[in-house]
């Protein structure tokens, strides 16, 4: 077996990238910062086009286990196709004081229940004034994660989340060299690019759900964040998952 030399040092890079990372939202849905209710209207949050789309309620009257604390985001899809998405709005003032070198951090816990079997997508959309450069989803109608690619077509990852249980995403924007990496429960399961040129200023970070078909379906997230990782450390992070699958495939 081969040693693959590059690794321990992009580690280390990663490693002092993420210390240096400052945070740009910060979710966790709990009180006294968070009430049950509609999403939309606190903390800045505002809905897309339904206050229904997302409500913070609590674990036990949804009849699941909570990840952290007592509350959790409900996340539902219309009962026709369609889009339901809450936005955080602060994230412009936050990306304007960065460069456009950093790479953007963003982490979602997600609980797809085994009664929510109807077509619909649950997720994240990053989008900036010129459009979306990266958004990633679950299925819930067979549990599948997919991705944007570089045409912002949704592909299939591989990876298929187990229900009744928390699976985290961790999803990295490099600014820098334009790459998309996608983490599910800490390992790497796809790569993208996108175009770092034209997607400068990003604008908001959304939770989003998406309607396939009809009849509705229910997701559950928490603890949510975005976080700028500040260069040169980030530079490791979306090539960190090519090169770990590199070592095991020798």
């Amino acid at each position: 077996m081969k040693t693959l030399i590059g690794l321990p040092c992009a580690v280390v890079a990663l490693a002092a990238g993420l210390a240096q990372a400052q945070t740009l939202v910060q979710s966790d849905w709990e009180a006294p910062l968070w009430s049950v209710g509609a999403v939309s209207g606190q903390n800045g949050w505002t809905n897309f086009n339904s206050t229904l789309g997302h409500q913070v309620v609590t674990a036990s009257s949804a009849s699941i286990l909570a990840r952290s604390g007592v509350n959790v985001e409900r996340s539902l899809t219309s009962a026709t196709s369609g889009l339901e998405r809450d936005a955080y709005l602060d994230i412009t003032a936050g990306w304007a004081t960065r460069t456009d070198g950093s790479t953007l951090a963003v982490e979602l816990w997600v609980y797809l229940p085994a009664t929510s079997t109807s077509g619909g997508l649950h997720g994240v959309d990053v989008f900036s004034s010129m459009g979306v450069p990266g958004a990633f989803f679950v299925s819930s109608f067979d549990g599948k994660v997919v991705a944007t690619d570089a045409q912002l077509n949704l592909l299939d990852t591989g990876v298929t989340v187990s229900r009744d249980t928390w699976t985290r995403f961790n999803y990295y924007l490099n600014f820098t060299d334009g790459s998309a990496a996608l983490y599910v429960d800490g390992a790497y399961v796809y790569g993208s690019a996108f175009d770092n040129t034209t997607h400068i200023n990003l604008t908001d970070v959304d939770i989003a759900n998406i309607s396939q078909g009809t009849g509705g379906s229910t997701a559950y997230t928490d603890d949510f964040s975005v976080r700028v990782i500040p260069g040169p450390g980030a530079l490791t992070l979306a090539g960190l998952g090519g090169l770990v699958l590199a070592r095991r495939r020798r």
